[in-house]
């Protein structure tokens, strides 16, 4: 992601649009999201979203140390997710660490963390409104 040529800055350059339209202002979820955006925010320094919300943060608040593997993968595992991910296989590229895998299994892990009070508050905590 980090640019060596002209030409490959300029393809990212290019995708600013579209980049804009879907993520500015925008609430952001991920498995250690700050890893991603801080890779977004070098990319695109003017991007500025409203909440990032850290399903890795979170699942530990949750689940503390009950777990001796917190990555997305494990977690799956651990908490049942796994029937899911191979029911909704979308593609031959749906495997852990690619993109779409991973934001599938961000999702359901979120869903999941929804449905315990700790998770809901720290997702949404009462004196926020994120819509």
């Amino acid at each position: 992601v980090y640019a060596a040529s002209p030409a490959c800055r300029e393809s990212i350059i290019s995708t600013w649009p579209e980049v804009h339209a879907h993520l500015q202002n925008k609430v952001i979820v991920g498995h250690n999201i700050g890893y991603d955006y801080a890779i977004l925010k070098k990319c695109f320094p003017a991007l500025q979203v409203r909440q990032k919300i850290d399903t890795l943060q979170i699942t530990r608040q949750v689940y503390p140390k009950i777990f001796s593997d917190y990555s997305l993968t494990s977690l799956l595992d651990c908490l049942d997710l796994n029937k899911q991910m191979d029911e909704i296989k979308l593609n031959e590229h749906f495997s852990p660490h690619r993109a779409l895998y991973d934001t599938v299994a961000c999702t359901l892990l979120t869903l999941h963390l929804l449905q315990t009070d700790i998770g809901r508050e720290l997702i949404f905590p009462s004196q926020q409104a994120l819509f």
